[in-house]
């Protein structure tokens, strides 16, 4: 084998173990997604090597998925009243989450800003026979750039304010973040976005998310979700991420849409997507695991475009910064970095050390771009204090 080959596989077998599943996740995520007998034998080998009561948080996450599956499979087992229950209480939590952002969704319409719904709320409507099958955490929208800060303010009318006290919402803080998460007195939780992806803030790569985006009505009140397409560069690229308790629940997710919707997705428009957003490695990954693991259904030669498509080290990089449990202040710095050279040449952004410091002038809404410096020296003084207090803290 040739020896690019070789480090092209050698690169596919550290992504594959980076953000997949755990053993025992995966055996809940067999009794969810596979056929009858082999669910079946899935769920019985589960209960022999653990206590459903002692599953990791993500773990828990899916209980109402495996409810639901197990219970269209017609198993009778005494576990099943307590998995019940957590499809009940899922059931309950989404009904009120969508109660609470239903205002702020009619009157972003009645104000002429359109919505896109994303993840676990475009997916219940969209593939959920019932509310309850994906438990979700807030409610996901996505608005046009240009109408973030009237987004921003119409839901602050309604009394919708940042989680982050400190975010003062200017046109110059959005022209360098995502979104915003917002909470409301009642308790409701609403992440409001402009961008899909945290990697890219480019304005114009959103264009084919509003170009193909679907209807979707949530409680009479106009809205839209992401075709098959994009929901699905969007489920998968968010999922194959590291994070300190990885929510696996994007397996199931990725599933659905590739079983319910394989005909309605362009499989050129998603790779094109991907090369475009500096996204090809986190997708090839992801797309690999579905279809080796759970035996998803997308073409070779999706895969061998993703896997020839020209990168960089800086593609390879970012995917290692992202995929690993590896967070210093310089592997921030850089994420930050390789962000701001997607968007050189955008929102009046210069190129250069110049153009960087502006970067976090916006972001973290200073006057001058001269005080950067100074806000960064005290950030990174303040992480390192905080690492050498766990490291001298008494063992207990």
């Amino acid at each position: 084998m040739p020896r690019h080959d070789e480090k092209r596989c050698l690169v596919r077998s550290l992504r594959a173990s980076a953000c997949r599943p755990s053993p025992i996740q995966e055996l809940v995520l067999d009794a969810i997604l596979l056929p009858k007998d082999r669910a079946i034998d899935a769920w019985r080998d589960l209960q022999r090597r653990c206590d459903i009561d002692s599953l990791d948080p993500a773990s828990l996450q899916v209980m109402p998925l495996l409810y639901w599956s197990l219970a269209h499979q017609g198993i009778d087992d005494p576990l099943m009243a307590k998995l019940k229950g957590t499809y009940r209480m899922a059931w309950s939590r989404n009904q009120w989450l969508a109660s609470r952002a239903l205002p702020a969704l009619r009157m972003l319409n009645e104000g002429g800003i359109p919505t896109v719904l994303l993840k676990g709320a475009a997916l219940n409507l969209l593939y959920g026979e019932q509310h309850g099958i994906r438990l979700i955490g807030d409610v996901d929208v996505l608005v046009p750039e240009a109408d973030a800060l009237r987004a921003a303010t119409v839901l602050g009318g309604l009394g919708w304010t940042p989680k982050d006290e400190r975010i003062r919402v200017t046109t110059e803080f959005i022209s360098v973040s995502k979104g915003l998460n917002l909470t409301e007195a009642g308790g409701g939780e609403l992440d409001l976005h402009w961008h899909l992806f945290p990697e890219d803030y480019v304005a114009s790569h959103e264009e084919p998310v509003w170009r193909h985006a679907v209807r979707l009505p949530m409680g009479g009140v106009p809205t839209l979700a992401p075709s098959p397409t994009e929901l699905l560069l969007h489920v998968c690229v968010h999922g194959w991420a590291w994070c300190p308790a990885p929510p696996f629940r994007w397996v199931v997710d990725a599933m659905t849409i590739l079983r319910a919707s394989a005909a309605a997705i362009d499989w050129d428009r998603l790779v094109e997507e991907a090369r475009r957003r500096g996204l090809v490695l986190r997708l090839e990954a992801a797309l690999t695991y579905l279809r080796e693991r759970f035996g998803a259904d997308v073409p070779d030669r999706v895969l061998y475009a993703l896997r020839t498509a020209p990168l960089t080290r800086w593609d390879h990089l970012e995917y290692r910064l992202r995929t690993r449990p590896v967070r210093t202040p310089i592997g921030g710095l850089i994420l930050h970095a390789l962000r701001f050279s997607r968007l050189r040449g955008e929102q009046g952004l210069r190129s250069g050390l110049a153009g960087f410091l502006e970067y976090f002038r916006r972001q973290w809404g200073l006057e001058r771009a001269r005080q950067v410096p100074v806000r960064m020296a005290g950030k990174l003084a303040y992480r390192f204090a905080r690492y050498l207090r766990r490291r001298v803290a008494p063992s207990g």
